[in-house]
């Protein structure tokens, strides 16, 4: 069973370009060279057109580049290639023989195959998971700003996460969803590296005074509004976690801390399988968990 769906997965995937082939290979071996010109004219302006149309965030100028390449290993970019090699093979013979209608209606089949490639690619978005108490926790922590005292937070904390909702209903404060990141992952948790600015790293003794992690936590000094210093922290705080031989699946990074800089680029330290993503739902206030992999870039550069 598994096989035929596999096989089911290649066609659905791969059924336009695959009828594109056929209809090109009957045309150009079976029709006469005028019907054959017009025939692959009208396929050419017709994948553009829809192209244009429907994906018009496809840059057609990189595909060609990302097929040789192979760089989005799928089964249609295979048939691509090979359909591709064929066609240009054939203009070359075509010229060398002096038959320019074939020639021609072999160029028009070879710059077709490339919109109607761009129209197959799919979409590949972060969904949202279970989430899963991780070894590894990277994190940013703000300066503390609320109406909860830090006597309010460890009592609250002490009493767990039902007790730190309840404290941030009556006494806000910007350190009530870090804590529950904490004790979500407290039991499996075996280093915490933080992101601080100028400001908030005086506080640090206090979350850890708070959580009791002195010894698990470890703080990189950045400018919040600095994209390239906090992207060189964690690059360090990456060669870390490999030296000391975690895997990505040991990883949870939480990105809802910090300023949109941080924001931003904790999101891009995330983007790699198997590393959790964790958020603050700003609705209900929920902490929840998606996967970004690798493809999900593609869904908005899907050329690349």
């Amino acid at each position: 069973m598994g096989g035929l769906r596999s096989i089911k997965n290649i066609l659905v995937e791969t059924k336009y370009i695959l009828l594109y082939g056929v209809v090109s290979i009957i045309t150009m071996v079976w029709c006469h060279p005028l019907i054959t010109l017009l025939i692959s004219t009208l396929m050419f302006f017709y994948s553009y057109i829809r192209q244009k149309n429907d994906r018009p965030e496809i840059d057609l100028r990189f595909i060609i580049r990302s097929l040789i390449s192979g760089s989005i290993p799928r089964y249609s970019t295979l048939i691509v290639v090979i359909l591709f090699i064929v066609y240009t093979s054939w203009l070359a013979d075509f010229l060398a023989k002096g038959y320019l209608l074939k020639a021609i209606a072999s160029l028009f089949f070879t710059l077709g195959i490339i919109p109607l490639y761009a129209m197959s690619l799919n979409y590949n978005f972060g969904s949202q998971t279970d989430r899963v108490p991780k070894k590894i926790l990277v994190s940013a922590l703000s300066e503390p700003k609320g109406e909860a005292s830090f006597e309010d937070l460890n009592n609250a904390y002490k009493n767990g996460e039902e007790a730190l909702v309840a404290l941030n209903k009556n006494k806000r404060h910007n350190w009530i969803p870090i804590l529950r990141l904490h004790l979500f992952h407290k039991d499996k948790l075996q280093k915490w590296f933080i992101l601080v600015s100028d400001k908030s790293k005086d506080f640090i003794k206090h979350l850890q005074e708070i959580t009791g992690e002195q010894g698990k936590v470890k703080h990189y000094v950045a400018d919040f509004n600095n994209y390239e210093s906090i992207s060189f922290q964690l690059l360090r705080i990456l060669r870390e976690i490999k030296k000391e031989g975690y895997n990505d699946e040991d990883i949870s990074v939480y990105i809802s801390g910090g300023t949109s800089a941080v924001t931003l680029a904790l999101t891009l330290f995330a983007v790699k399988d198997g590393r959790q993503v964790e958020y603050i739902r700003q609705d209900n206030e929920d902490i929840v968990a998606i996967n970004i992999g690798l493809e999900d870039l593609y869904s908005f550069n899907p050329e690349g």
